[in-house]
């Protein structure tokens, strides 16, 4: 199995909300497409989920599954 992590900075909030409930509730938005979402987030979870496609070998490169979860995220 293979697999990866992710170092994020702690010193400051990844998106706009702090506190389980209201990140959750942020992370639902995100993936709805609303407006004034954070790009920081966005990037996230385009990074983390580029990088699923590339463990499941749905796509051969990290950049060709950021932009197919981007896609999903505009076309739903």
């Amino acid at each position: 199995m293979r697999t990866c992590c992710y170092i994020t900075e702690m010193n400051n909030p990844i998106g706009f909300c702090i506190g389980n409930a209201i990140e959750i509730e942020e992370s639902l938005d995100l993936m709805k497409y609303k407006v004034g979402r954070s790009k920081d987030l966005e990037e996230l979870v385009c990074e983390q989920g580029g990088r699923l496609l590339v463990l499941t070998n749905k796509v051969q490169t990290i950049e060709e599954g950021r932009e197919m979860i981007r896609e999903t995220f505009k076309n739903g």
